[in-house]
C-alpha cells in the first residue's frame, strides 16, 4: 500500500545542532574513518564538499568559556564546507544562553554551541533559533521538506542502507518542484532502530534527552520514528535524487546476494589481502551488508577462524566461504520476511548460532562459544568448529591462528 507523506520533523531544529553535527563529522574523520559502527568504514558523512560555485562564508559560533576545538578541526571543516567558523566565548553555558535570549532581536552570532538540553529547550522556547540550511548542502541535495505530499513507492536496500523511494507529490498537496523520484536513505548504525507507530502526534517533537533522531508521518497519522541509544550518535538520514550521492552508498563493495557475486568474484576480493578474514567480511567497501554479527555467523558456518588471513585461503576454502555467505544471508532474510519492525530484532537474535552467545553451548558441537573483545566491538566463535579446539586470546597477546 502506498502512503502519502504529511511531513517530517528531524530532531535538529536550530542552527546549533546542525553546526555541531557538521563539526563532529569533520573532526572525526581522522579517527573514525574505516572503523565501526557502522562496521568497517561505512560511517556516513554528515557534510558534503561544496560545489565550485559556492562562495565561502563566515559563521560566528557562540560558546561557553570551557568550549575548546582544535584549529585543525576548524580548518578541516572549512576545507570541506567552504565555511569559516569564528568562535566567540562569553561566560558559562547559562550566561551564553541568557545573552542570546536578551539579544535575540540583534544576535551577535549565527550558532549557539555547547549547551545542554535544558538550556537548549529554553533557547528554543524563547524563539531565538531560525531554521538553518548551509548553502553548500542546499545546493547538493533537497531539503527534507521536499518530502511533503510525496508517496512512498518502493523500498530498496544498499548494503546496510535502507532506501525509501518517493514519487512526486499528489495533486492538491504542497510539495517540492519537479517530478523525479527522491530517495530517503537511512543508516541505523549500531544502536539505531526503526519504530513503527499507527498514531504519531501531529506536533513536531521537542528537543530533549531522548533517543529520537528522526520522525516521518503519513497523512493517515501513521509513521515511524528512528531512534538511537547511547552517546555515540551515528545514525544518518539523507534525501537525494540518486542514492549514489550518499558517500557511504557510493563506496559500497558488491552485494553478496547479487547474481554477479560469484566464487570467482570473492576470490578476487580476497587475493593479496593480508588482513584477517573477519575484518574483510565486515568492511563495507569490500563486501556490502555483512557486518559484525553475520560475519561471525558466516565464519562459523564455513568452519573458519576469524583470524585467518584472507590471502591464505585455498580455492576450496573460498568456495566454502562463498556458500556460507549466501546461505547465512538468505536464511536470515527468509526468517525475517513479513515480520513487523518491532519483531525483527528478537527474530535476528533467535536465529544466530554464535554471535552474542558467548558462554553458551555451540548448537553444532556443544563446545562453549568464546569471545574476543576489541575497543569498539567483539567477535564470537566456536573453538571446536573453527580453530581446531584452540581458544583465541586477546588480539594484543595472541599470534594469528591459521
Amino acid at each position: 500500500m502506498r502512503r502519502s507523506l504529511l511531513g517530517t520533523a528531524p530532531l535538529v531544529v536550530g542552527s546549533a545542532c546542525v553546526a555541531a553535527l557538521a563539526l563532529a563529522a569533520c573532526g572525526g574523520t581522522s579517527t573514525t574513518a574505516g572503523s565501526s559502527p557502522p562496521p568497517a568504514s561505512s560511517d556516513p558523512s554528515l557534510t558534503a564538499p561544496p560545489p565550485a560555485s559556492f562562495a565561502p562564508t563566515t559563521i560566528t559560533l557562540l560558546a561557553h568559556d570551557s568550549f575548546a576545538v582544535s584549529k585543525q578541526v576548524l580548518a578541516d571543516f572549512e576545507a570541506r564546507t567552504g565555511i569559516t567558523v569564528k568562535v566567540v566565548t562569553g561566560g558559562d553555558a547559562g550566561q551564553v544562553v541568557n545573552k542570546a535570549v536578551l539579544t535575540a532581536g540583534a544576535p551577535e552570532g549565527d550558532v549557539l554551541f555547547g549547551v545542554d538540553n535544558t538550556l537548549l529547550s529554553r533557547a528554543v522556547d524563547a524563539g531565538i533559533f531560525a531554521p538553518y540550511k548551509p548553502a553548500a548542502l542546499a545546493e547538493v541535495r533537497p531539503d527534507l521538506t521536499a518530502l511533503r505530499g510525496r508517496v512512498i513507492d518502493t523500498a530498496e536496500r544498499h548494503g546496510k542502507f535502507l532506501d525509501l523511494v518517493t514519487l512526486a507529490p499528489a495533486a492538491g498537496l504542497d510539495g517540492a518542484a519537479g517530478s523525479g523520484p527522491l530517495h530517503l536513505v537511512m543508516h541505523l548504525a549500531r544502536a539505531g532502530w526503526l519504530r513503527w507507530r499507527e498514531n504519531l502526534p501531529a506536533e513536531p517533537p521537542r528537543p530533549g534527552k531522548g533517543p529520537l533522531a528522526f520522525r516521518l508521518r503519513f497523512t493517515d497519522g501513521a509513521g515511524f520514528d528512528l531512534t538511537e541509544a547511547g552517546t555515540q550518535k551515528r545514525l544518518a538520514v539523507y534525501l537525494v535524487a540518486d542514492p549514489a550521492e550518499v558517500p557511504g552508498v557510493a563506496a559500497l563493495g558488491p552485494d553478496p546476494l547479487a547474481d554477479s557475486f560469484t566464487v570467482e568474484v570473492l576470490a578476487g576480493l580476497l587475493a593479496g589481502r593480508r588482513t584477517q578474514i573477519k575484518g574483510v567480511l565486515r568492511d563495507q567497501k569490500i563486501i556490502a551488508g555483512i557486518g559484525n554479527a553475520y560475519s561471525d555467523e558466516v565464519l562459523h558456518a564455513a568452519k573458519m577462524s576469524p583470524f585467518k588471513l584472507a590471502t591464505s585461503l585455498a580455492a576450496d576454502e573460498v568456495a566454502g566461504l562463498h556458500e556460507a555467505i549466501i546461505t547465512c544471508l538468505r536464511t536470515a532474510i527468509a526468517r525475517s520476511a513479513g515480520l513487523a519492525a518491532g519483531d525483527l530484532k528478537a527474530e535476528k537474535k533467535s536465529g544466530l548460532q554464535v554471535h552474542g552467545r558467548a558462554g553458551q553451548p555451540c548448537p553444532v558441537c556443544g563446545d562453549t562459544v568464546r569471545e574476543v573483545s576489541f575497543a569498539d566491538s567483539a567477535l564470537q566463535y566456536c573453538p571446536t568448529c573453527q580453530t581446531g579446539g584452540k581458544p583465541l586470546a586477546d588480539r594484543r597477546m595472541s599470534r594469528l591462528l591459521r
